[in-house]
């Protein structure tokens, strides 16, 4: 039944998708940034002001450079703002939050990331890459093979044995 799609329907069938993930897409970034306004407003121990936790924020969330974070933000447009903005990102506070943000988006990707591993595991097409995932996840979860090492020990050994 599925071989007889005509290419009409089959295009329908693709703009319907591109619409639905394109909607998604939409949904999701209003979603996330929404979070984001409301992580920056909320007043921490840490001193850090809205827009540098908002600079933080940006950064970690989108990946965009510096000038783009710092233009949503709210620092001044332009080579002023980004000059601002990355003076701010070495200060300790701030590089401590960066640090911390990163820390729990990485984090948050390891599910994504152990469950490739697990994937390639079960359904890799390869022996080898069956094996190098398996290799990766027992050393990720500390049970590496111990590396091999080797002793030479120089000098006169002597050993007496009495039967007696």
């Amino acid at each position: 039944m599925a071989d007889n799609i005509t290419e009409i329907e089959r295009c329908q069938f693709v703009r319907t998708v591109r619409f639905v993930y394109n909607y998604l897409l939409d949904m999701v970034t209003i979603m996330f940034t929404s979070i984001v306004m409301a992580r920056t407003q909320l007043s921490k121990k840490d001193g850090l002001t809205y827009k540098q936790r908002a600079l933080v924020d940006t950064l970690v969330a989108t990946g965009c450079t510096i000038t783009e974070a710092s233009q949503k933000a709210g620092y001044s447009k332009g080579e002023s703002g980004r000059v601002v903005a990355s003076r701010t990102l070495r200060l300790p506070k701030v590089q401590a939050y960066l640090q911390q943000e990163v820390s729990n988006k990485l984090g948050l990707g390891s599910v994504h990331a152990s469950s490739t591993l697990l994937h390639l595991i079960q359904n890799g097409k390869s022996e080898y890459v069956r094996l190098e995932a398996s290799k990766d996840l027992l050393d990720r979860i500390g049970m590496r093979a111990p590396d091999k090492v080797q002793h030479q020990v120089a000098g006169n050994i002597s050993i007496n044995i009495d039967l007696d």
